[in-house]
């Protein structure tokens, strides 16, 4: 692969579109669904869209909390989002959305179809799928994780990660800042960044539906300061980490991995997103940057500039059938006439941004990037 950088052909990216429906409330949360076509975003009032890629308006777009959102997404049909109120909710989208066209058609309200109380007093973003299991930190300790199945809303495992001695005052355990879980054919494997720049991992055999103990597969701190950030890679295999220092952190969730360090160049970064063909990582900085690294070298492509404060939420393309959300026959996506982004490559990204805004961007990185 070629490692010719944006900045060294003189050329200087820009994002091919600005969605400002959120603006001013700091942006929190960005992913995309329906094979692209839709983008699903949450904002710091609570507020959560879904928006066309075909011409960039919001089919929905509707207060879904009483707080900030932390992560908004699309699972096997529904929305499910995460809110500082201390709930993830899940919600069935309506049969009336805007009309792609620019009818009259009112904007729908998805319908609330459940709902869980969760401990959201930290900075963390929780994942699974909706017909399956939920991780999300212990109600009473945040520093121990509990893990729910779907859509029975039962709490399967709790306090995943509790020391047999629980300490107090400064040698309090440190709570939990990111969390990815991934379920393989007959087990769990749960990820976890925490405040004082940690990560752990275990696997969880499952047994009809239920959990079985769960074993450590690997415990490092490779991060001078907090975990702000982490992420699965495309193919499930291992979890990215970003935080207050410099760092980007890769490590397999195999037994007894051991974690790559690469610098971003920049301390401060807030979030991170891995491109689906895995040669590319994306990292938001609280100074306005996406800082884009080839993997696996580590090398610094190109600086995004145009956010005029942190940004806190990355999504690139994603290709699969279980991001998907149930749309009504009016807020069909699949118009063929409008933009590049009906076709999407997998340089498709979005990046939200305290800013309010979020950009849509399709750069090519390096030469074989062209390609598609």
């Amino acid at each position: 692969m070629s490692l010719t950088s944006v900045a060294h052909r003189h050329e200087t990216p820009v994002p091919f579109w600005v969605l400002r429906h959120h603006t001013p409330s700091p942006v929190n949360s960005v992913s995309f669904a329906n094979n692209n076509t839709l983008l699903v975003a949450g904002d710091a009032q609570g507020r959560v869209s879904v928006s066309s890629m075909v011409d960039y308006r919001p089919q929905f777009f509707w207060d879904a909390h009483k707080d900030s959102i932390l992560r908004a997404d699309a699972w096997e049909g529904y929305l499910v989002t995460h809110g500082r109120d201390n709930c993830v909710r899940v919600w069935a989208t309506p049969e009336t959305a805007l009309n792609p066209h620019g009818g009259t058609t009112a904007l729908g309200i998805p319908k609330l179809v459940a709902s869980v109380e969760v401990n959201a007093l930290n900075y963390y973003g929780a994942d699974g799928p909706l017909h399956g299991w939920l991780a999300v930190p212990n109600i009473l300790e945040s520093a121990w994780i509990d893990i729910f199945q779907l859509p029975q809303r039962i709490r399967v495992a709790e306090a995943v990660g509790k020391l047999a001695v629980v300490k107090s005052g400064a040698e309090r355990p440190a709570i939990v800042m990111g969390l990815c879980l991934e379920q393989r054919d007959s087990s769990l494997v749960l990820a976890a960044g925490y405040e004082d720049g940690s990560a752990q991992a275990w696997t969880l055999p499952i047994h009809h539906e239920k959990l079985g103990q769960a074993e450590l597969l690997w415990s490092s701190k490779e991060h001078t300061e907090s975990v702000m950030s982490m992420c699965l890679t495309p193919d499930k295999s291992a979890v990215l980490t970003v935080g207050a220092d410099d760092l980007l952190v890769y490590t397999a969730l195999t037994p007894n991995a051991l974690s790559k360090k690469y610098s971003t160049q920049h301390p401060g970064n807030a979030c991170v997103a891995m491109r689906a063909d895995a040669h590319v990582v994306a990292v938001g900085s609280w100074d306005s940057f996406i800082r884009i690294l080839s993997m696996p070298e580590g090398i610094l492509l190109a600086k995004l500039a145009y956010h005029k404060d942190s940004v806190y939420s990355l999504a690139y393309a994603r290709f699969d059938t279980t991001h998907t959300l149930a749309l009504g026959p009016e807020s069909s996506s699949e118009d063929e006439s409008v933009s590049l982004a009906t076709k999407p490559t997998p340089r498709l990204m979005a990046a939200g941004a305290k800013d309010g805004r979020i950009t849509l961007w399709d750069t090519h990185f390096t030469t074989e990037d062209a390609r598609w």
